[in-house]
């Protein structure tokens, strides 16, 4: 019986940021300082993405540290692939190169050094060993 699991995306991600996004996330600390890293014209579009569902995902780190975000069991090497997975891999990535075409560059990943914000006081409240009023 074939049971049914999410897919892990190809790419590893499960979300993508910008600055403004990661600083958000962490209200503590503010931005020193972020630099972009390599460029990248990928995209994908909901064709390539059932195609490659069919195909059975065949690109991807299988031998990474990290599990399956979704059940946590180990990465493993999928099934050599039937005639109709190979022909829906190639239309997935005759449609993915599709969608690149004409799109700019971009930055594939933003590094962001952080800094943890001084502690602000609330209203009243005074060094340990002093007495406040009222």
């Amino acid at each position: 019986m074939h049971r049914l699991r999410p897919t892990q995306s190809p790419w590893g991600h499960l979300h993508s940021f910008d600055e403004e996004r990661l600083a958000a996330l962490f209200p503590d600390f503010r931005v020193v300082e972020s630099s972009f890293v390599g460029e990248t014209r990928d995209v994908t579009n909901e064709l390539s993405r059932v195609l490659l569902d069919l195909a059975g995902n065949p690109y991807g780190t299988y031998g990474q540290e990290e599990p399956c975000v979704h059940c946590g069991a180990p990465l493993a090497v999928p099934p050599p692939r039937t005639l109709f997975q190979k022909v829906c891999t190639q239309l997935g990535v005759w449609a993915a190169s599709l969608s690149r075409l004409g799109r700019r560059p971009r930055p594939c990943c933003v590094h962001v050094l952080l800094e943890r914000r001084a502690a602000t006081q609330p209203v009243g409240w005074q060094a340990a060993g002093s007495h406040v009023c009222g």
